[in-house]
């Protein structure tokens, strides 16, 4: 039986997180690539998007990395983010 405090993005990125620990970020944005390019294929585009979103900011906090601004090193690419 699902609990609906189990469906609580916070609960699932937390998930994400501890089953993808000890990898890179660039892996766990991978492995959240594939849930919600799974979600997708059950759901509407934009019903993915508005529960990946929440679950993706939630990651890159407890990740310590940016979930808004490029990471060092992107300073010299172009890019649609304000300096």
């Amino acid at each position: 039986e699902v609990m609906v405090d189990d469906c609580d993005p916070i609960v699932i990125a937390g998930g994400i997180v501890e089953l993808s620990a000890g990898f890179s970020p660039a892996i766990v944005l991978l492995l959240l690539v594939v849930i919600t390019m799974t979600l997708s294929d059950v759901m509407n585009n934009t019903a993915t998007a508005v529960i990946a979103a929440p679950i993706a900011v939630d990651i890159a906090g407890r990740l310590g990395v940016s979930a808004w601004r490029p990471q060092p090193g992107w300073e010299g690419r172009r890019s649609n983010y304000p300096t």
